[in-house]
């Protein structure tokens, strides 16, 4: 198994805490948080189990799924009153302000976003905040030395489905660095340029592009190079290991409960971290 390396790129919001960090006041109140995802998986959970390791039986944790669905997101907000926290996670394919309006409700000492900020929220409100544009601007720089031997990068980007900021910080390095790059929004009908990488939001679209390197018979590291967002561990093994990059799920997990029991405030940065392997 290649491991590969890892570079960890650390904020003022990256903040290192555990159950004993508390004192036994803080955790002497029983809270009752929701968290509500547009999906749920291996991430998810990641954000899930390091909220409740630090709450552990002085909370309730439910989690809710609404598959981008506002009805079922309206419904899943209106099923219970009495949470001290609502934590959401927006990502929402559907009219933004919809969801605004409903948002803005919540009074905001309950209030915690995570990932993406949302425009438009009033008041003093928490958020774990992914930095999308500094993310992608600063992994990119950490690997232009292996960049630099291809012809072309591409990024695969839905204007609905992906931080503006993604797109903003991939062409900033390519202008600045003056690398050829392109911004498509699927593979439908394109055919992959010997020297190419690919920088792959989504799952889905990492096997597109899996599958249509094998009929172009391009090897992945060789031919052309991926670079993956949200590592798994299914992906030490694709293709001798896909290069990813990741927001830390764990550590927005832990800076969450600091948010919930009062010992930070205001908006978090969550760090990211870049593993390389052998797909670059």
């Amino acid at each position: 198994m290649k491991i590969g390396t890892v570079l960890r790129e650390k904020s003022r919001g990256d903040i290192s805490c555990g159950k004993d960090d508390f004192s036994n006041r803080y955790l002497s109140e029983r809270f009752k948080v929701l968290l509500i995802f547009n999906r749920l998986g291996i991430n998810e959970k990641r954000i899930y189990d390091a909220v409740e390791k630090v709450l552990n039986k002085n909370a309730e944790v439910d989690i809710k799924v609404f598959n981008n669905n506002f009805q079922l997101f309206k419904q899943k907000m209106s099923q219970r009153k009495d949470y001290t926290h609502y934590i959401i996670c927006p990502h929402f394919n559907e009219k933004l302000t919809d969801y605004q309006q409903l948002i803005d409700k919540i009074p905001k000492e309950k209030l915690i976003i995570i990932g993406e900020d949302i425009e438009g929220i009033t008041g003093d409100y928490g958020a774990v905040i992914e930095n999308s544009r500094k993310n992608i601007f600063t992994a990119l720089v950490a690997v232009k030395d292996k960049l630099e031997g291809y012809n072309k990068l591409t990024l695969i980007f839905s204007n609905y489905k992906h931080p503006a900021g993604m797109k903003e910080g991939f062409v900033g390095f390519c202008e600045k660095y003056q690398f050829q790059y392109d911004i498509i929004k699927n593979l439908v009908g394109y055919k992959i340029q010997s020297g190419e990488v690919f920088i792959i939001p989504d799952d889905h679209f990492l096997v597109d592009v899996i599958n249509q390197s094998k009929k172009q018979n391009l090897f992945i590291g060789k031919d052309l190079g991926i670079i993956s967002y949200n590592d798994s561990p299914l992906k030490e093994f694709i293709a001798d290991g896909l290069t990813t990059i990741s927001t830390d799920f764990e550590q927005m997990g832990k800076s969450v409960t600091r948010l919930i029991l009062g010992t930070s405030k205001g908006h978090i940065e969550n760090p990211f971290i870049l593993i390389q392997r052998g797909s670059l």
